[in-house]
């Protein structure tokens, strides 16, 4: 796949292909392989109006997980001061952030303004678990539980088998998520 922006607006090619095409601008865009991270799905045409879409695998590591509790982790700071984050009962989530001790886990869901992609971060207090959930929009939206025992992405299993949002663990690295629930 090829894309970039011109002046009269987005601009695709989406090699569907076994072999190498050229586009009309003489760019060659390699063939997706079958094998390959990205799934295109049927291409299907309406008149003038042409439809396709593609998915792709998507990983985050531990190392980018642990990240983003880093961001919310101080700006629970910010908020709500050093005295509730220098309560022991953060430990475990201190030892997750500094060392890697542990794993979290996330969720992400896909923006549901695509005309502000962040960055943007808040944090409130769940009232049902009782402790602090960040969202951090940056492009997708991460929501990240700051909670001791990381209860939060328990409680929204159901969001997750909506199939609006991905629960991402930091499984070391591999395939973390299924780009069908994104």
């Amino acid at each position: 796949m090829r894309a970039e922006h011109r002046r009269e607006g987005p601009y695709f090619a989406l090699n569907a292909e076994s072999h190498p095409i050229t586009t009309h601008e003489g760019a060659v865009v390699p063939p997706v392989s079958r094998d390959g991270p990205i799934k295109i799905r049927p291409i299907e045409r309406h008149g003038a109006l042409v439809k396709f879409g593609f998915s792709f695998d998507m990983a985050l590591k531990k190392k980018s997980i642990r990240a983003l509790h880093k961001i919310a982790f101080e700006m629970l700071c910010l908020q709500a001061g050093s005295f509730e984050v220098i309560d022991r009962r953060y430990d475990p989530l201190r030892e997750y952030i500094l060392k890697g001790r542990g794993t979290r886990a996330v969720i992400m869901g896909a923006p549901s303004d695509p005309d502000n992609l962040g960055p943007e971060i808040t944090l409130e207090r769940v009232p049902v678990i009782a402790e602090w959930v960040a969202t951090l929009k940056l492009g997708c939206t991460f929501f990240v539980d700051l909670s001791p025992e990381n209860a939060f992405p328990n409680l929204v299993k159901e969001a997750v088998l909506s199939g609006k949002y991905a629960l991402l663990r930091d499984s070391g690295g591999g395939r973390v998520a299924d780009p069908k629930t994104l």
